[in-house]
């Protein structure tokens, strides 16, 4: 008898949330929380502090947290919470690192430090700030009850744009056959910045922009300077608008590639001649449905010694005085891979491109199967040069980047692509882009 009420009360506490006996770290699953539910349990009683990580809510709580929720929704950590050590990190987390990863999602992590890392690693003094350079595996200050990365059902609610007839035109008339063929082509270069083969690509790239109709491609030649100095060249090209060819709306993508041994092999498929056959392919249609408003497509250079080819660009645009007549500005890194079939992007902007991930979030929801997360800390990639001069940017990234296993590696080839995925993500950019436009 004493055994079976034993059983009975093992049972019982099953069913019973986990108490909380003193502060501890808990991740709580929010993949389907949605937004008035996510609110609420931010506000919770006795939940110090949380931070937001795409399908995940880190938080710190306490013994008088009336947190209740089934198991299955939350796990606890071991981890003994020291605040003194926690820090926000940019991924990839460089191997030496001696922290515990509390949690991540989209571009960052949660890390909690070892105590000897304050010997070898200082901590930057500036927080995380929207339109800043961060680098990746940077390390910054904690900051209490923030998104890092968030998915598009638990943000801002809006209207879904309704579908549109002559949208879908234009999704129709891309070509994923197209997109791959280019892809391959640009990855039979070496594009390594400093490398034999960039011109090549450069010339292949303006031919290709040449020949469609309506497109004038030319060159804009700049320094990169790390680690030693090249002159090298962006490459753009310009389809007049038809209606308010004063308004601009750029369309970019890094076309250069890089590797552990770069000088002789950097095919760089997915980074990135995946956004550049985007990028291609896309002019291609508007070239033969001319938009109401200017496009220019540009291809970057200097993107992996530190953003040269975008930061020279965006500048070119404030000397010139043109940077008042930008739109928008939508930049492609690393679009066609998925290590799980899961159709995922990352929208990565500050609070100005706002307009522009609900344009990307409606696309996706209308014309594609594409899961989106997003994030307002943006760094490392195009979009931020003009972030920094007031240009509204955003960045499309595919959301398994930083599990790429040929990430700047001679190995980058076609093999690692989804076509399907990258088919996805072209289809969404091309049906946003002629909304906003319109």
């Amino acid at each position: 008898m004493k055994w079976y009420c034993f059983f009975i009360l093992m049972v019982l506490l099953c069913f019973i949330p986990n108490p909380i006996s003193a502060r501890e770290y808990v991740t709580i699953d929010i993949a389907d929380a949605g937004p008035v539910v996510l609110e609420n349990l931010k506000n919770t009683p006795g939940l110090l502090w949380w931070v937001e990580l795409e399908d995940e809510l880190l938080a710190l709580v306490d013994d008088g947290s009336s947190l209740s929720l089934d198991a299955e929704q939350m796990s606890f950590s071991s981890i003994t919470p020291d605040p003194d050590r926690l820090a926000f990190i940019t991924l990839p987390i460089p191997k030496t690192l001696r922290a515990f990863v509390l949690a991540s999602g989209g571009r960052f992590a949660v890390i909690q430090k070892f105590p000897e890392e304050d010997r070898h690693k200082p901590q930057r003094k500036n927080n995380l700030t929207p339109g800043h350079d961060h680098g990746q595996g940077e390390i910054y200050p904690f900051q209490p009850n923030v998104i890092l990365a968030q998915r598009l059902e638990n943000g801002p609610v809006h209207s879904i744009r309704a579908k549109r007839a002559e949208t879908q035109t234009l999704v129709n008339e891309l070509s994923p056959h197209r997109w791959f063929m280019d892809v391959f082509d640009l990855h039979c270069f070496n594009r390594y910045t400093h490398g034999s083969e960039i011109e090549d690509a450069r010339d292949w790239l303006v031919e290709r922009f040449n020949k469609l109709p309506g497109v004038s491609a030319y060159t804009q030649a700049l320094t990169v300077n790390r680690p030693e100095t090249t002159v090298t060249h962006n490459v753009i090209a310009v389809l007049e608008g038809t209606l308010r060819p004063e308004n601009l709306f750029i369309i970019g993508a890094h076309y250069d590639s890089t590797s552990q041994s770069a000088k002789t092999l950097a095919p760089g498929a997915e980074d990135n001649a995946s956004g550049v056959a985007a990028l291609l392919e896309m002019a291609r249609v508007f070239s033969l449905n001319p938009p109401e408003e200017t496009l220019i497509f540009v291809c970057f250079t200097g993107e992996e010694q530190g953003l040269f080819g975008s930061q020279f660009h965006a500048q070119s645009l404030l000397d010139s005085g043109d940077n008042g007549r930008v739109t928008g500005m939508l930049n492609m890194d690393m679009i066609a891979f998925t290590e799980d079939n899961d159709f995922d992007i990352l929208l990565e902007t500050d609070g100005s491109g706002q307009f522009m991930l609900n344009a990307l979030g409606d696309a996706a929801a209308n014309y594609t199967n594409l899961r989106i997360i997003t994030s307002l800390n943006p760094f490392g990639s195009d979009h931020v040069p003009y972030l920094q001069a007031n240009m509204p940017a955003v960045l499309v990234i595919e959301n398994d980047w930083n599990r790429y296993p040929a990430y700047h590696r001679a190995n980058d080839t076609i093999e690692w692509l989804e076509m399907d995925q990258g088919w996805e993500v072209l289809k969404m950019n091309m049906a946003a882009i002629a909304e906003l436009i319109r």
